[in-house]
């Protein structure tokens, strides 16, 4: 059987962490799944891989010149399916994929997520959700997916090494808390851990700070914490050297304001690190409710934070093993590639299905909001970017 020809379509693809971490492996995995791909950045300047296709799009860009810039973007070879990761971008360019079928994969839930999704309407064949929530917001606002099995559950990818296993904990460590993913106040809120550490250390708690990953706060961060707690800035780490340091970690603490389901916490659970995570009403929490309903603390609540980190650095022996057992079984289906098959499958079923997203298209009318830089309107009025008309 000749191989599924494939567009995926995402923002960025320039740092190897969430959504873009994925689309790394899809260049890698899709062959292995018949599946022939290429990944067109809409926000990339330039790529030496022939798989990876820059549309060169801008934030001062209009929709109308990002449209332009879209059309001339070279292609490969025609997409039977076009996959739009988060759908950013579904409905101003739908008319200039060219493909068969189109397929939406939902990561984020991103702020009014379910309103943006009512302008998706008529555009789709079928749906990917990475979590309970979005699938159950996807089922909300595409009721005529439901048929035919259109939307469906995607178990993220965790790269656990085969054979690899966390080491004994050392008698004399102390309690090692983690944090893994961007170093910076924006969406991440890492301006919150300070916090949440002196309250610790206000109650005597002895622990150790560790960090993965990099950001334009990071050296702020370490000098703060430098001046009053034992802690550790590893930087971006990958492969043996990120597993190792995940493994050595106790619990490890998420301070973000932005719904979604982190890999980070996914690959945390997979070695039986104890997930601190605020409530927001995502794919992330429903995993930490699983394990412990007080491991989810309310958003923004630096105090409930600490005091879970606190409870937990008391846990042993068969509670201690039990709430890590717990962690590791969550993830189980997220190992042995299920993705890459699950994903492969799903696009294959969804090409060999009829047809019921739109393919005709007349002149896109042109509004007011199809004249403003993508920067601004995504500032300002995100909503537009979303109700903007095809013809």
């Amino acid at each position: 059987m000749p191989p599924l020809e494939l567009t995926h379509y995402t923002t960025r693809y320039r740092n190897q962490t969430g959504v873009e971490r994925i689309l790394s492996r899809h260049r890698g995995s899709d062959a292995d799944y018949n599946v022939d791909s290429q990944v067109v950045p809409l926000f990339l300047r330039k790529s030496k891989d022939e798989r990876i296709v820059p549309a060169r799009l801008s934030w001062r860009n209009s929709i109308l010149t990002a449209r332009r810039r879209v059309r001339k973007t070279p292609s490969r070879k025609p997409a039977e399916v076009a996959v739009y990761h988060d759908l950013w971008g579904i409905t101003f360019m739908a008319d200039l994929d060219a493909a068969d079928r189109r397929i939406g994969v939902l990561h984020s839930d991103f702020p009014d997520c379910a309103s943006a999704f009512r302008h998706v309407q008529g555009l789709l064949d079928g749906v990917l959700c990475v979590s309970n929530p979005l699938l159950q917001k996807a089922a909300a606002a595409w009721p005529d997916l439901k048929e035919e099995g259109r939307i469906s559950s995607l178990p993220y990818p965790v790269d656990l090494p085969k054979g690899f296993e966390r080491p004994p904990r050392e008698g004399s460590r102390p309690f090692t808390i983690g944090y893994n993913g961007p170093i910076q106040l924006e969406d991440s809120r890492v301006d919150r851990v300070p916090d949440i550490l002196d309250r610790m250390a206000a109650q005597a708690q002895s622990f150790r700070m560790e960090f993965i990953g990099e950001g334009y706060d990071a050296p702020e961060m370490e000098r703060q914490l430098s001046i009053k707690h034992e802690a550790a800035f590893h930087g971006p780490l990958s492969g043996q050297p990120y597993w190792k340091t995940l493994a050595g970690w106790d619990a490890v603490i998420f301070t973000s304001e932005t719904p979604g389901l982190p890999l980070t916490l996914l690959d945390a659970m997979s070695l039986g690190v104890i997930p601190i995570y605020p409530r927001l009403g995502d794919g992330a929490e429903d995993y930490v409710r699983r394990i412990d309903e007080r491991l989810a603390y309310p958003e923004g609540d630096l105090v409930a934070a600490s005091e879970q980190l606190m409870r937990v650095s008391k846990l042993g022996g068969a509670d201690l093993v039990n709430l890590r057992k717990q962690c590791t079984d969550l993830v189980k289906p997220h190992l042995q590639n299920n993705y890459f098959r699950v994903f492969s499958e799903f696009a294959t079923r969804i090409h060999n299905l009829k047809r019921i997203s739109r393919s005709k298209f007349g002149k896109k009318p042109k509004g007011l909001a199809d004249w403003c830089p993508l920067g601004i309107l995504n500032k300002l009025r995100p909503m537009a970017i979303w109700k903007t008309k095809l013809g």
